[in-house]
């Protein structure tokens, strides 16, 4: 993949799906709302959102598991593109044209602009949670080459968070994991765990790079006050912040699937392996960082 920009702009023919940078790209945190930020937008009368949540374009563009997946959706939305033809064209294009890019492993900056010109004028933006983690040179080089596009980081409380992750591991491999502390303590070893629960490090990282182009919001703030949330992420990414500009029910999360507390021995096992990471949000973020670190330490009861 290169992040080089090649193409003489001044020489594109004027067209619909001119060739163009997405507004805005939402990060992550893994299982901080990003699935629930994706619907509101989508929503949105004034955004285009493509019809995958994450392109993966600059950490696993070529997953061949995902793309069993993306021929899947596209055969759903050509059954049901007879009711929006429009809209449906449009998402079928876009799909045709990201098969096209895995097909000839083409991840490069035009490519990704490429599918970005389906959006029109409209704002659009990308949701991937997997490019928190991705190395210093990488995001410096994406805010070079992206100069106008604007950064979101969801935050949520570093036990929450990865207690989430173990859950979504359960449902795809099996209940061990959170059952277990032996195996829950196996599993936040592993390096993919890890990285993304350091989300003191990746905010530093992103913020460094990108400066005032960079949000930080808060899973907290998305759960109890969705409408303030909301209308915070509209005014960053200039859109309408009114509620009704979207058709997304505000405070609903499709993606709830119960609660299941942690053990007091895995509980242990994750303030172990992550407790330190309080004190550095703290220091960046304040706010609720603060509440999560009280609640951590036992000072209040867990409100997760």
């Amino acid at each position: 993949m290169t992040l080089d920009r090649t193409t003489d702009e001044s020489a594109l023919p004027a067209d619909p799906t001119r060739p163009r940078d997405p507004t805005f790209i939402c990060i992550g945190s893994q299982k901080a709302g990003t699935g629930t930020l994706y619907d509101m937008l989508r929503g949105h009368r004034q955004v285009w959102m493509p019809p995958i949540k994450e392109l993966h374009f600059f950490d696993d563009p070529y997953d061949p598991h995902r793309r069993a997946r993306l021929e899947r959706k596209l055969a759903r939305i050509v059954r049901r593109r007879s009711a929006n033809q429009k809209g449906a064209n449009r998402q079928v294009d876009f799909m045709r044209r990201y098969l096209a890019m895995q097909d000839e492993e083409d991840a490069t900056l035009e490519c990704y602009r490429d599918l970005f010109g389906f959006a029109g004028e409209e704002v659009t933006g990308d949701v991937t949670p997997g490019y928190s983690v991705l190395d210093t040179e990488t995001v410096e080089r994406l805010s070079n080459v992206l100069p106008d596009v604007r950064i979101l980081l969801t935050l949520r409380d570093p036990l929450a968070r990865v207690w989430s992750q173990a859950r979504m591991e359960a449902r795809a491999f099996g209940d061990e994991v959170v059952t277990s502390p032996a195996a829950f303590k196996r599993f936040v070893q592993q390096r993919y765990v890890v990285d993304r629960s350091l989300q003191s490090v990746f905010l530093k990282r992103w913020q460094r790079a990108f400066g005032g182009r960079f949000k930080v919001m808060f899973f907290d703030d998305l759960v109890e006050t969705p409408q303030a949330f909301f209308a915070d992420v509209c005014n960053f990414i200039g859109i309408d912040p009114d509620p009704a500009a979207t058709r997304f029910r505000l405070g609903e999360n499709s993606k709830d699937f119960g609660r299941l507390p942690m053990s007091p021995e895995i509980r242990r096992i994750a303030i172990e392996a992550f407790g330190a990471e309080y004190d550095r949000l703290v220091d960046l973020v304040g706010g609720h960082a603060a509440d999560w670190r009280e609640t951590a330490r036992g000072a209040r009861p867990d409100r997760r």
